[in-house]
């Protein structure tokens, strides 16, 4: 989001007046959500907490799997999360390519829970929303 888009959304969240005031305290809207499913399996993967737009480049960049400041958290399901997992240490998220036309990464994830192994997949996403920064990388 750009900062207009900031605004916007901090409107509906905030308040008209207190928008100008939101804005300086570095509000977190969706730093960073990606969320994934094919077949029966399911993927979410969310900004760690405590983190800030300064960790979260619109660019590409290398992730720790964790819920620190500066990583991406990740839990998983198969059979609409009727079995689950969560990601264990040492897992990474890459991102290759993030920009207007879209997103592009691979992981490599050790998992536990009802499901127990390693998780190795790529994401490869185009831009869907109307984002200024979506609709210039469409040329609109």
């Amino acid at each position: 989001m750009n900062d207009d888009e900031l605004r916007e959304s901090l409107k509906m969240l905030a308040g008209p007046a207190k928008v100008e005031e939101a804005m300086k305290h570095d509000p977190k809207l969706m730093l960073l959500v990606v969320n994934c499913s094919v077949d029966d399996l399911a993927l979410n993967f969310g900004a760690g907490a405590a983190s800030t737009y300064a960790d979260f480049p619109f660019g590409p960049k290398k992730y720790e799997i964790g819920n620190r400041k500066g990583q991406l958290a990740m839990m998983g399901g198969l059979d609409n999360f009727k079995k689950m997992f969560r990601a264990q240490p040492g897992g990474t998220f890459e991102i290759t390519r993030f920009d207007g036309v879209g997103l592009t990464a691979t992981f490599e994830i050790p998992i536990s829970g009802d499901i127990n192994g390693k998780l190795r997949g790529k994401i490869d996403y185009k831009c869907p929303h109307n984002t200024s920064v979506c609709l210039a990388a469409r040329g609109k």
